[in-house]
């Protein structure tokens, strides 16, 4: 047996379905012939992708792993056959860095300033993959972020725009040791297991492991995911930390707080294509979203408390 595309998608339904038997249904298939599938789709990847029992199905950590690869591949196959036309002046396609960022407010202010127009948000974890699908029309505008010494690449009809920049803090454990710490030295951290995102294709996790070497720290990797409930999961449990920005949610057993020295930095950009219905809005736009993104920054208590405590250091960072 070779994985196909279709086994792709029948993950993908389980887990949106929430279980075998409503995924099968979904896809006019019987719930064994689908459970025999799932096992067989297991048995070829060498692991399992869902726990199964009365809460439905549930993504195991290697399931994670699995799901966000088949969205990227599933995602990338339907562009390439996606040959329907698009009428510019009816869809609006914005795409958005999968966290952190505003892209509700944008849909609100671009509707405000272009009434009628249909609007498609695509977000992805990959930043390179945004960008491309701004350069080639697939997307009209983005929200993404990068990181310094790893910029995103100048392209031609490209316009972009900063929106901000924030340290990146770090999430852990309430009971862990450095949870006491109002700024947390990067080398106390340097025997914990670590959560990371997987590559963005522009410069993260690059340029998390650039600041642990200049600090001599080699991190435990012990997990790798994008989605960021199954991270604050994995931290309230016990079980990792995880690199994080400022309004990462911290829910119960959940601490979040900032690096002493500020080592880590995220910059936030909006960009369009010269070409896109948005194009004469773009400058606009991006100052709307650098408000929004400022405004959603200061309802993280992690983030106010460090804007207050660097203002008694004398000023508050503005970049790396």
């Amino acid at each position: 047996m070779q994985l196909e595309l279709r086994h792709l998608r029948a993950l993908l339904m389980i887990y949106e379905q929430g279980s075998v038997t409503k995924g099968a249904g979904a896809l006019g298939m019987s719930q064994p012939a689908m459970t025999a599938q799932l096992r067989r789709i297991e048995a070829l990847l060498g692991g399992e992708v869902f726990s199964r029992g009365r809460q439905g199905a549930i993504p195991t950590p290697f399931g994670e792993f699995v799901l966000s690869r088949a969205r990227a591949a599933v995602s990338s196959v339907d562009d390439l056959l996606d040959a329907k036309p698009r009428d510019p002046a009816v869809l609006l396609r914005i795409g958005g860095f999968s966290t952190g960022l505003p892209v509700i407010e944008l849909i609100d202010e671009i509707s405000a300033l272009m009434p009628g127009l249909e609007i498609s948000v695509h977000t992805e974890f990959s930043v390179r993959l945004l960008l491309d699908m701004v350069a080639s029309r697939r997307l009209d505008c983005a929200l993404i972020a990068d990181n310094p010494g790893r910029r995103i690449p100048t392209l031609p009809r490209i316009v972009h725009e900063e929106i901000g920049h924030n340290p990146i803090f770090v999430a852990l454990p309430c009971g862990h040791p450095a949870a006491a710490k109002a700024d947390v030295p990067l080398t106390e951290l340097a025997d914990s297991p670590w959560v990371i995102a997987p590559p963005d294709g522009i410069g993260w996790p690059e340029h998390f492991f650039d600041v642990c070497e200049k600090h001599a720290v080699s991190p435990n990797i012990a997990h790798q995911m994008t989605e960021v409930n199954l991270r604050a999961q994995l931290i309230a449990t016990g079980r990792a930390i995880t690199a994080c920005q400022p309004n990462f949610p911290a829910g119960p057993g959940v601490a979040v707080r900032a690096l002493a020295g500020d080592p880590m930095w995220i910059r936030y950009l909006f960009l369009w294509h010269d070409a896109s219905p948005v194009a004469p809005h773009g400058p606009e736009l991006a100052r709307f979203a650098r408000q929004a993104l400022a405004e959603s920054m200061t309802r993280s208590p992690a983030y106010a408390d460090w804007v207050r405590r660097r203002r008694g250091q004398g000023g508050v960072p503005t970049g790396p």
